[in-house]
C-alpha cells in the first residue's frame, strides 16, 4: 500500500485507519456467533505454565523475536542492500502475503504430521531464508517467491505452537497457558528487533541475518528435541 500512496503526508495515514476500522466489523460478527464456553477455573500461574511446557513457551519466544525483528528491519535492510523504497515495501508485503497464505496449507500438514517435526522444519526453513536472502533480495519474482516461503513458514511455526499448546495443558488451563505464550510471544518481540538491530549496525547489513538465522536454528534444534522425545515416550 504505501509502495502506491507514498510514505509522506496525511493520505498513508488515513487509509490505513480506515482499513483498520473495517477491521472492527468482522470481530462484532464473532462476538454474536458465541464463543466456547471455557467455564470458571481458578488462575493459573505463569510459573506453572512455563514449567509445564517449557519447551512450547520457548518456542513461542523465539517465534516472536524472528517475526518483529523481520517485520519492522526488513525494509531497512532492503535500502541498505541497494533496493528503492518502493522495492523494499514490495518485498516486505510478500513476506507478510507468505505469512498468511500458508497458515490453511500448513495447518493440513499439521494433521498428517507430527507438530515438533513441522515446528523443526519450519526453524530450518528460517535459516535458510537467513542464509539465502543476500543473494536473491535484488533477483525480483525469485525475491518474493523466497520471501512469500520464509514468511509462510514462520505463520506455520506459529500456528504449530498453538497446537502444541493445546496439546499440553487441559481445556481449565488453557486460558492461562495461552496468556503465558502470548507473554512469550510479547517478551521476544521486544528482544527480537533490539537483537537484530545491533546486529544490523555491527555487520551492516547482514548482522540482522544472522541473528534470525540462530534464531531458526534454535527452532529447529526445539522442534528435533520434542519430536525425538515424543517418538520415544510412545515407544513401547
Amino acid at each position: 500500500m504505501i509502495s502506491f500512496l507514498g510514505s509522506q503526508g496525511v493520505l498513508p495515514f488515513a487509509v490505513i485507519a480506515m482499513v483498520l476500522l473495517v477491521a472492527v466489523f468482522p470481530i462484532a460478527i464473532a462476538r454474536r456467533s458465541g464463543a466456547p464456553d471455557l467455564g470458571q477455573h481458578p488462575p493459573m500461574r505463569l510459573r506453572q505454565a512455563y514449567s509445564q511446557a517449557p519447551l512450547v513457551m520457548l518456542a513461542a519466544l523465539v517465534n516472536g523475536a524472528i517475526w518483529l525483528a523481520v517485520f519492522s528491519l526488513l525494509p531497512i535492510y532492503s535500502l541498505r542492500s541497494g533496493l528503492m523504497q518502493s522495492q523494499a515495501t514490495i518485498l516486505l508485503t510478500a513476506y507478510v502475503l507468505g505469512n498468511i497464505g500458508f497458515q490453511l496449507p500448513l495447518g493440513r500438514l499439521l494433521d498428517r504430521w507430527s507438530l515438533p517435526l513441522v515446528l523443526a522444519i519450519c526453524g530450518v526453513f528460517q535459516f535458510m531464508g537467513a542464509v539465502a536472502l543476500p543473494f536473491v533480495v535484488r533477483e525480483g519474482t525469485v525475491a518474493w517467491l523466497a520471501l512469500a516461503i520464509w514468511g509462510g513458514t514462520l505463520g506455520g511455526i506459529y500456528i504449530a505452537g498453538l497446537a502444541l499448546l493445546g496439546r499440553s495443558f487441559t481445556t481449565a488451563q488453557l486460558t492461562g497457558a495461552a496468556s503465558a505464550q502470548t507473554l512469550a510471544f510479547e517478551t521476544g518481540a521486544i528482544l527480537g528487533p533490539l537483537l537484530a538491530g545491533l546486529g544490523l549496525h555491527v555487520w551492516n547489513p547482514n548482522g540482522m541475518l544472522v541473528v534470525v538465522g540462530v534464531a531458526g536454528t534454535v527452532l529447529a534444534c526445539l522442534g528435533l528435541h520434542m519430536h525425538i522425545a515424543a517418538r520415544h515416550s510412545s515407544s513401547p
